[in-house]
């Protein structure tokens, strides 16, 4: 799962680690990447390594990112990953989890998304994308 790191997610923070968990609970492991302090190294070597591992990501997009015209944008960082992994894994295994309220950018309406108003609500819609995909490989 990958997520941006603004002020703004902090009231989402237990939500999110919450999904992160119970997803977990269902799954092999589930790595995050917020783009915190990595003792990993660089930026790049952290998404080779996860990308190398990876059978399926998430990409949680909420509007982070406020434009002079007023609307709030996913962190383009995220959309950036999105992209990677939808390279490397397919389109159907790069999932978009995007907030209602954030803009959308302008290819997002052919690609698989999860929309949501609250994170904890999709939980089921996660797991169901997992089993899906996982017995599509």
């Amino acid at each position: 799962m990958a997520k941006g790191k603004s002020d703004k997610l902090r009231s989402e923070e237990h939500s999110y680690r919450r999904t992160r968990f119970s997803v977990e609970t269902i799954r092999e492991a589930v790595k995050v990447f917020d783009q915190q302090i990595n003792p990993d190294g660089t930026i790049e070597n952290v998404l080779e390594a996860m990308l190398a591992k990876a059978t399926i990501a998430f990409f949680v997009m909420t509007g982070e990112d406020e434009t002079v015209a007023g609307s709030m944008n996913p962190r383009l960082n995220v959309v950036h990953e999105l992209g990677l992994f939808q390279g490397r894994l397919g389109f159907n295994k790069g999932i978009v989890l995007l907030k209602r309220g954030a803009a959308e950018f302008s290819t997002i309406a052919g690609l698989q998304q999860i929309r949501f108003a609250d994170i904890k609500e999709v939980f089921g819609n996660v797991v169901a994308t997992i089993n899906r995909e996982s017995r599509n490989n």
